[in-house]
Parts: C-alpha cells; structure tokens; sequence
C-alpha cells in the first residue's frame, strides 16, 4: 500500500497529532492494522476517517479507522491491535483515548449506513494462510514465475497461471496444516468475465475426494467469485477448471477461505 489519508479537523483525531498524510506516529499502528475493503459498503464519496491508500493495482477503498450507522445504533471501528499495541507504544494509547472520546461525545454522527448483513460479510473471519501448501497440476514457468504459491501470499496482483498450451482441465489446490472447517472460499481470478466452469473438491487425505461446490454452470461476471462452502473438517481442497473465458489458460490471483461462524 501506498501511505494513509487522514484529516487532521476530524473530532475523531482530535487528541491524536496527524497531519493528512502518514508520519511516523503512525508506523506501529498501520504495520499491525488490517485494514477492511469498504469499496461497497459506503458511498463513493463517503471516506474513512483514516483511509489506506491502496496500490494502483487494486485500488480499494481501505479503511483503518471508519464509521457507520447500523440499525438504531452507531459503529466506530478501528482495524488496529490499539489495546496490544499500548503496552510498548504511547502512540497506540493516544489514539485509543482519541477515538474513545470522539465516541462518547455529541460528535459522534457517521454519514453512512449499512444493513447488519453487509457488516457481518465485511467481518467474516478468514483462514489463516501460514503453513499452507499450494499446489496444482502445471503452472506457466514464463519470466514473472507464475508458481501456485502464489494463491494464498496475500498478494492479489500477482498468481498462478496454467500451461498456456494445456487447455484440457487443470487444478490448483491447497494443504492445509491440520484439518478445518470452512464456511466459504473466494476465488480472485485473473481475467474478469463469465466462463469460468469449475469444481470445487474437499479431501481428508488427499486421494478421496468430495464435491462441495459445481460451478459448471454459475452466473458469474466478475473476476471476485464468492462460493459457500458445506465442509467437515478437511485438509485439501481443490479447484478442478474445465473451461476459462476466451479459452485463456486458467489463471488465479488468490484464493481466500472463510472459518464458520
């Protein structure tokens, strides 16, 4: 990401020194902050109090610290770990009373409004990826190293890329370290557009296999594809692509699973 966007007027920050932009005091609290994707959970024009600049790549509208109005009441959140941070940064503690004090006081007001659905989707807790292993059936070895390690590093500008001359169905998959439970998966493909036909294979073992999701015939538009999930505890799952928009080589930029709630 590409630094922060604050407004040093707001009554949020009032007991927190800022200038627009990020500066050191900062530092600490951006680094152990994960910041949330508002991109369709407020109007466009509506900013977070303190904002993430994304990269050109993505360009999501991030929030570290936003508000909203949900049903009869009021949310302030911050994205950053304020109550584990204050023990060694002051920095973290000022910000806390900041924000504590903005909430209590008449000034509260947020702009915006959200259904309590959309703010359960938007804090739906995601799986760990430390200790995974991905894998699939080929990969592209072409000069920017498409490798199917690349779905689960976090990064959604980059990931694996299938053989360009396999066109026959491919697979990418991933091993979790020990057996989970999944509530959903979303699938970030390269390409935008309908035709991606797929299935979706959970395992304990990695020889038997489960179907827990056929794509074969979805409606799908977009390249951000979220899929249900109904799973015991697994250890593999996988992504069996029998068809690609164009008839490109199947290609996936990252894949997120979801833990029940």
């Amino acid at each position: 990401t590409m630094g922060l966007l604050c407004n040093p007027a707001s009554p949020a920050l009032a007991l927190f020194p800022t200038d627009s932009h990020s500066s050191w005091q900062w530092s600490a609290i951006a680094l152990n902050a994960q910041p949330l994707v508002l991109d369709s959970l407020t109007p466009p024009s509506d900013h977070p109090l303190v904002q993430v600049i994304d990269n050109y790549a993505r360009d999501h509208k991030l929030g570290l610290v936003f508000e909203v109005n949900v049903g009869k009441g009021r949310l302030l959140v911050c994205t950053a770990d304020l109550l584990r941070l204050g023990d060694d940064h002051p920095e973290a503690r000022q910000l806390l009373a900041s924000l504590i004090a903005y909430a209590g006081s008449d000034q509260f007001d947020p702009s915006s409004s959200v259904s309590v659905a959309a703010l359960r989707e938007l804090f739906r807790a995601t799986i760990p990826m430390t200790g995974c292993k991905a894998t699939a059936s080929c990969f592209d070895p072409g000069w920017q190293g498409y490798s199917p390690a690349q779905i689960i590093d976090g990064n959604e500008s980059r990931g694996w890329r299938a053989k360009p001359e396999d066109h026959g169905t491919v697979w990418c998959q991933v091993e979790f370290p020990n057996a989970v439970s999944l509530s959903a998966c979303e699938i970030l493909w390269n390409d935008p557009g309908p035709g991606y036909q797929y299935v979706i294979q959970s395992s304990t073992n990695g020889s038997d296999w489960r179907v827990v999701s056929d794509q074969r015939e979805n409606t799908f538009t977009e390249a951000r594809q979220f899929l249900p999930l109904d799973t015991t505890p697994v250890k593999f799952l996988r992504c069996d692509i029998s068809a690609t928009p164009n008839r490109k080589p199947a290609a996936v930029n990252e894949i997120k699973f979801f833990a029940p709630e």
